[in-house]
């Protein structure tokens, strides 16, 4: 794969989170309010006092410094990586989650503008080209991204919810 094509994850990831940069704290807090929302949805721990910015902000900064790494990875192996490759298709993956999200919601979630035009296509098109060039996607890829996946959200909520600590800690009380 050449360069720009990897390098693609990071962009079509940038894209997508400017859009939850810009939303997700204030849908985040009006939806946990919201006495027509979901129980389901007010069960979530972070629904109940919504997003702050600032935790949204540290999460997504986090997420980018693994989505680089990823798409460093893949430019250093031409796509061949499993780290690329793992990566590229929890991507995808998230983007349907986005889809599901907005669909039981039957409105508005933060990322749905975005994932259509970026993170499916990209997801699609990336794990097409890889695969014409390296092969099939194979098992440890999977075994891989289902181990990312959930690790890569961990790690950059953890982030973002020290943030929050640190925040609510100093806050006047």
């Amino acid at each position: 794969m050449k360069h720009w094509e990897t390098a693609g994850l990071f962009i079509a990831w940038a894209i997508h989170d400017a859009e939850e940069w810009f939303t997700v704290g204030r849908w985040s807090r009006a939806r946990g309010s919201d006495p027509q929302a979901p129980g389901w949805l007010k069960r979530l721990p972070w629904m109940n006092h919504g997003i702050s910015d600032r935790q949204m902000h540290a999460a997504i900064a986090a997420m980018g410094i693994i989505v680089a790494s990823a798409a460093l990875d893949g430019l250093r192996t031409s796509g061949r990586s499993t780290y690329y490759r793992s990566t590229v298709l929890g991507y995808g993956l998230h983007g349907v989650g986005h889809l599901a999200a907005t669909a039981a919601l039957r409105g508005y979630t933060p990322g749905v503008a975005t994932t259509p035009v970026t993170v499916v296509p990209y997801a699609a098109w990336a794990l097409r080209r890889s695969t014409q060039e390296h092969g099939p996607i194979r098992a440890r890829e999977i075994v891989a991204m289902l181990a990312l996946l959930p690790t890569s959200l961990a790690i950059a909520h953890n982030v973002g919810n020290r943030v929050d600590r640190q925040d609510r800690s100093r806050a006047p009380r």
